[in-house]
């Protein structure tokens, strides 16, 4: 009688006990409940994204992998400097910019250079010398935020950039990886 016992604990194939270990129940129960919380992170907290675009270069490059934490803004507004996650339509299509006018302030282009109520900004995360944008001075309203991308070598007509509304800004964005930079440092 003892020899069945043993010999029913043996009927379970190896592959089975090394994948479900000792307690497939409580192995799948686990196993659902680690896929609910990695689907409530990345629908609800942080959306993974593929950049598609280099006008954030060499900060992020093409291909980058980047995650949006959408709490990031839940108890504070978005600062000057940041990267940002702005929202076009939906969730699907996502630009990424950096903030470098916040409310209240009137904003202006001129040779290349950004200029905050008059002062030029300093941009230390500018590695090329920007191009000849002009940009007339604007004043942003209440909930307007000001939003470029770090690569200004580039055409102005080759951008998205100015003015967003806060609630357009899904959070602040995370490097995962690099992604191909294609942009000379002069």
């Amino acid at each position: 009688m003892a020899n069945d016992s043993s010999n029913h604990d043996a009927a379970a194939p190896v592959w089975q006990r090394i994948a479900l270990g000792k307690s497939p129940t409580r192995t799948l129960i686990r196993a659902g409940l680690i896929a609910l919380v990695l689907w409530l992170v990345f629908n609800y907290a942080l959306i993974p994204k593929r950049v598609h675009q280099v006008s954030m270069s060499p900060t992020f490059g093409e291909d980058a992998l980047i995650l949006v934490n959408r709490w990031a803004y839940t108890n504070s507004k978005p600062g000057r400097g940041d990267i940002v996650g702005i929202r076009t339509t939906g969730d699907s299509i996502i630009y990424v910019k950096r903030v470098v006018g916040l409310p209240g302030e009137k904003i202006a282009i001129k040779d290349g250079t950004v200029y905050t109520d008059g002062t030029p900004l300093e941009e230390p995360y500018l590695v090329s010398k920007p191009a000849s944008w002009d940009f007339a001075p604007r004043n942003l309203g209440q909930n307007e935020y000001f939003v470029i991308g770090d690569n200004r070598s580039m055409p102005r007509d080759d951008h998205y950039f100015g003015s967003v509304n806060r609630r357009e800004i899904l959070g602040t964005v995370i490097r995962v990886t690099r992604g191909k930079t294609e942009i000379s440092r002069d």
